[in-house]
């Protein structure tokens, strides 16, 4: 885990293609503060930061993360406790059930308790989440109340594929295709047409020639220590020892 607090470079002999910042994005925190966060439901209210399903009854919310999130597998991490005399075994077992789009994803016998888990499950084909809680009990007084719901996806930041035309040291000449970081070529960094394996490329001399994407690290993370992935492929002309 590292933060980056400088402008990012890259200079290589020969760079054709480059992404980066594969990070873990909060898509929703649901703390329930104040009101029940859009969750619905008959026995379903707020009650000093908690999310309370009474017994049988169902929580439901629709999340809408869009088309760009379509299919995609998602995190999503729960903070709860089971009141009232939950019981994990014999005759009076008791459920906490979680359905995602209608599909049950998780179920839990437990007694009673504070519990967190985890676990992942897709978005459907328009990017949406219908996540739906039942606490399947025999006992009256039997409920789940939730802390805080939160749904993380990994996304890519930036991606380089250095397909214009060519490079003149201007300002956000060497786009970032699915982000807002654009890069600048420095001291005749240019793009080659003929020695690729995807459209364009990115060539360099090995001395001084450089591409500047920023202070990209910290625009995306700020001051936070989050993990990030980077990606690229390379052919270097030669080795120096």
């Amino acid at each position: 885990m590292k933060t980056f607090n400088k402008v990012f470079y890259f200079s290589l002999l020969f760079l054709i293609f480059f992404s980066t910042s594969l990070f873990s994005l909060e898509l929703i925190n649901d703390t329930f503060d104040s009101d029940t966060d859009g969750y619905t439901g008959t026995g379903v209210s707020a009650s000093s930061g908690w999310l309370v399903i009474e017994r049988d009854n169902t929580a439901s919310k629709t999340y809408d993360f869009g088309a760009i999130y379509a299919n995609q597998t998602l995190t999503f991490n729960i903070s709860y406790k089971t009141v009232g005399g939950w019981e994990d075994s014999g005759g009076s077992q008791d459920f906490f059930k979680i359905a995602i789009n209608g599909v049950q994803a998780q179920g839990y016998s437990v007694v009673n308790g504070t519990y967190t888990d985890s676990f992942t499950a897709n978005a459907d084909a328009t990017g949406r989440v219908i996540l739906t809680f039942n606490p399947d009990t025999t006992g009256s007084g039997e409920n789940v109340e939730i802390d805080y719901i939160q749904i993380n996806a990994d996304v890519l930041n930036s991606e380089y594929s250095f397909d214009e035309c060519s490079w003149n040291g201007l300002a956000s000449e060497v786009t970032d295709s699915i982000g807002t970081s654009n890069g600048q070529s420095y001291n005749g960094a240019t793009v080659d047409k003929n020695d690729s394996i995807l459209c364009s490329s990115a060539s360099f001399d090995g001395i001084d020639d450089y591409i500047s994407l920023g202070d990209i690290f910290n625009d995306v993370f700020g001051s936070t220590n989050n993990t990030f992935t980077i990606t690229g492929w390379i052919k270097p002309t030669s080795f120096s020892t």
